[in-house]
């Protein structure tokens, strides 16, 4: 909201209502319409207006509000959803539910047994059980957040949200979002490359059902499968589905569960499985995105052998300063080839990683790190300012990848470029470099 003030002046009037409203004249013949009949016509719009009630002034005013659209300020969001990541201890913490439950139901078959022997009746024991199970399985935040307390925290619409969400590849489980650790995210997209190659899958056309019931045994809830599915391809036709054309990928994914998490629980399968009409049993059809997967072994080899906070960590941990590992050129893409899945080999190059990594040097002394554009702040200043420490010089081909992820209504990124850094060129025909304003 903004506060705009005014030299002119301004009448705040009631409505006329219509039954007071003027009468228009007809225009005798022969006349134009608004032509004048000297000072007789003068007098009778004088005497008219005489007889007209007064028009009140209520107020006056030397100032209005106006809305202006702003971006959303999403660093709370960031925060919240990396608080608590879904990682190998929800597994161990699934694996400990499902026992208690067991455990539970042949409690509750005893005592019926007994009680069918005896006679006696034993609810109250029944009860408690019950309740202590429902208790020990709430951990308040680090079960995620539902949308409703993410939309009071954050400053966004629900649709700003939506994709948001969309975009930190947040998971929906049991109608609470949360982020997944991007360790535990990339082991499971190995395994399931490793499952698909079981199956006889190829990776444009990836079943989830069994997918999911085949990871099932290696502790992976289906939920968590079907989301890795929509963070690394989309959606397809056929496959038992029924459905249309290729859906969208993770952000229309996320999207949709967005909408679906309002007043009932959902998990990632659930919402991910609407073109089937079958639920998280139906599964669907998946094709991989070969430039995400790609990307992601990327990241694998660039933080093997380097310290622990990389890719595995949270939002801030890739390539967030000074310190992240680097490792030679020539010696990244070799591990590079060999990492990847050979039917994605025919792809590989460094145009993949425009936004990914940072190459510096040139020749045989060329180095390369990591540094994700997702992972940016998403504030200008802040985003600015980070791009700035790491490399005092930017090109405008290396810079612009990393430009994307700015949002300001009303300007394009480009226009946001030039308040917070100045071009130079060091003769007329070399290429524009921008510093620090």
């Amino acid at each position: 909201m903004k506060l705009v003030e005014t030299t002119n002046l301004q009448l705040l009037v009631r409505p006329t209502p219509p039954d007071e409203q003027d009468k228009t004249a007809a225009t005798p013949p022969g006349r134009l319409r608004g032509m004048s009949q000297g000072l007789q016509t003068q007098y009778e719009n004088f005497r008219t207006a005489d007889g007209r009630a007064p028009v009140l002034v209520s107020a006056t005013a030397s100032s209005h509000i106006e809305l202006v659209e702003v971006a959303p300020r999403l660093a709370p969001l960031r925060q919240l959803l990396w608080r608590h990541p879904y990682g190998l201890q929800d597994e161990d913490q699934q694996g400990q539910d499902r026992e208690e439950e067991e455990e539970e139901k042949e409690e509750e078959q005893e005592q019926e047994e007994e009680q069918a022997a005896t006679g006696e009746q034993g609810p109250q024991r029944k009860r408690q059980r019950t309740a202590g199970g429902a208790g020990g399985s709430g951990r308040g935040g680090a079960q995620g957040y539902t949308f409703e307390e993410l939309l009071e925290a954050v400053q966004a619409s629900p649709e700003q949200l939506r994709a948001a969400l969309a975009g930190e590849g947040a998971l929906l489980l049991h109608g609470r979002w949360r982020a997944v650790d991007r360790a535990y995210l990339g082991e499971l997209l190995e395994h399931l490359l490793l499952a698909a190659e079981q199956e006889g899958m190829p990776l444009t056309a990836l079943r989830e059902a069994p997918l999911a019931a085949s990871l099932r045994g290696d502790g992976y809830h289906p939920a968590v499968v079907a989301h890795c599915l929509a963070v690394y391809g989309s959606r397809c036709s056929g496959g038992g589905g029924g459905g249309g054309a290729a859906e969208a990928a993770a952000g229309a994914i996320g999207a949709a569960e967005g909408q679906k998490d309002q007043g009932q629980e959902a998990s990632t399968s659930g919402a991910a499985g609407g073109g089937g009409g079958g639920g998280a049993g139906a599964g669907g059809t998946w094709a991989l995105d070969s430039t995400k997967v790609c990307i992601h072994f990327a990241h694998k080899v660039l933080s093997s052998g380097g310290p622990s906070g990389g890719p595995s960590g949270g939002p801030s941990g890739v390539g967030s300063g000074s310190g992240a590992r680097s490792m030679g050129l020539q010696d990244f893409l070799a591990a590079w080839r060999r990492a990847v899945p050979e039917a994605l080999q025919p792809g590989l190059g460094l145009e993949l990683l425009k936004a990914e990594v940072l190459v510096e040097g040139a020749g045989a002394e060329a180095r390369i790190r990591a540094f994700p554009s997702a992972v940016l702040p998403s504030d200008p200043a802040a985003r600015f300012s980070l791009l700035f420490s790491v490399r005092p010089r930017w090109a405008w081909t290396d810079l612009e990848p990393f430009l994307a992820g700015i949002q300001v209504p009303g300007q394009s990124a480009e226009a946001v470029l030039l308040r917070f850094a100045r071009a130079s060129q060091a003769t007329p025909d070399s290429p524009l470099l921008y510093t620090a304003r």
